[in-house]
């Protein structure tokens, strides 16, 4: 999950990950997941997965400090996050809830076409900010760009259980609604996806 931000050009991403101390592979990850935990940048959660309510609250101390536009999810646990954060006041946009904060981002290549170019530019231009978060270059180099015949551009993970690229799949399903969020205000956009194992 994180937090991202835009001020002129410039992109800002500031991710947090909870992991699952019973998984299988994190004996075989080669990334020192204790560092990051120190920095603030992953929470170790001993459970066999990450509960709706983690994520949720976790949603709701970040809205004590920022202002919360958008929270946009994939399908991944969609319907056990939105039951706990409509708790919280945190609805659906549908047509009881025009502007329902929770938004429903499509996994795959359609998103992934849609939002190819803005980050492409984004990378190119130097304009996407991580600011120092070990995690998310980890996240980055672990993803790459799998084009099929016809030209479709979906991102991948390197390798599936080692070379994790959650934060980045993050980045990419949030920018997926980057037009709806306004430029050069203190605003933010939030969306979530736990790492499951």
């Amino acid at each position: 999950m994180g937090l991202y931000f835009k001020k002129n050009k410039k992109k800002y991403w500031i991710h947090h990950s909870f992991i699952c101390s019973s998984s299988p592979h994190l004996k075989l990850i080669k990334f020192d997941i204790n560092l990051a935990i120190k920095k603030g940048l992953a929470t170790m959660v001993n459970s066999k997965t990450i509960s709706p309510e983690i994520v949720v609250n976790w949603f709701v101390e970040m809205s004590k400090k920022y202002n919360i536009l958008k929270i946009a999810m994939d399908t991944f646990r969609y319907n056990l996050l939105k039951e706990e954060f409509e708790k919280y006041g945190f609805y659906p946009r549908d047509k009881d809830h025009p502007d329902g904060k929770l938004i429903l981002v499509r996994n795959g290549a359609v998103t992934h076409n849609k939002v190819f170019p803005l980050i492409d530019d984004a990378f190119a231009n130097h304009n996407l900010v991580y600011g120092d978060d070990m995690m998310m270059r980890w996240y980055t180099n672990n993803t790459a760009v799998k084009v099929d015949g016809k030209g479709n551009k979906t991102y991948e993970k390197i390798e599936y259980q080692t070379r994790k690229n959650d934060g980045f799949m993050a980045l990419v399903h949030v920018m997926s609604i980057d037009d709806e969020l306004p430029n050069d205000t203190e605003n933010v956009i939030f969306f979530t996806e736990a790492i499951s194992g």
